[in-house]
């Protein structure tokens, strides 16, 4: 196996577990792996005996892979409708596994996400009220500004991202060594 992927696996079980505990994913998980994953790829290639050429397109396929694999989240973040530690997470898993893979971490982790919300919502007993606060925001983008109704920051909702990027973690790189993904 791919040491790369049980090194992204590695990551977001540990992103998992310590936002389930604490809420946040913490810089000294991702940035550590964000900085040396585009430098580990190098060595690992220049050791198994690729050509100059080959491996510093390991290390540019790591960099745009965080690139790309970040590029949705940081958007979301910039609207703050998901944490930077989210963020962080999803370039420190891109850069660990390449720009299609990574794009596959991202689609396959906000997949489970859609699936995860309810179910959290339910159990937390705020989907009714979450539900009328999606509402209200959906409506407020075909509202004149003056008729627009305020969800306060209180009654918003957060769900934690870690369960999501673990599974669609797994779900991706389960799918990508079984040859069911490119």
């Amino acid at each position: 196996m791919d040491p790369f992927f049980v090194a992204a696996a590695a990551v977001a079980a540990t992103a998992c577990v310590t936002d389930l505990k604490t809420g946040t994913i913490p810089n000294r998980l991702t940035l550590p792996v964000l900085a040396l994953a585009p430098l580990a790829r190098m060595a690992y290639a220049k050791h198994a005996g690729l050509a100059a050429d080959d491996v510093a397109l390991e290390g540019a396929l790591s960099v745009v892979g965080a690139l790309v694999a970040s590029a949705v989240p940081a958007t979301l973040y910039r609207k703050s409708a998901i944490g930077a530690g989210d963020v962080k997470l999803f370039a420190a898993l891109g850069a660990l596994a390449h720009p299609s893979l990574g794009l596959e971490i991202l689609s396959f982790s906000f997949l489970v996400a859609i699936v995860l919300a309810p179910v959290s919502l339910i159990y937390r007993g705020t989907f009714v009220r979450t539900l009328g606060n999606l509402v209200t925001l959906a409506a407020n983008l075909v509202r004149p500004a003056h008729a627009r109704r305020e969800v306060p920051a209180a009654a918003m909702t957060w769900l934690k991202m870690g369960p999501a990027i673990f599974v669609g973690t797994l779900v991706a790189l389960g799918l990508h060594v079984s040859g069911g993904a490119s």
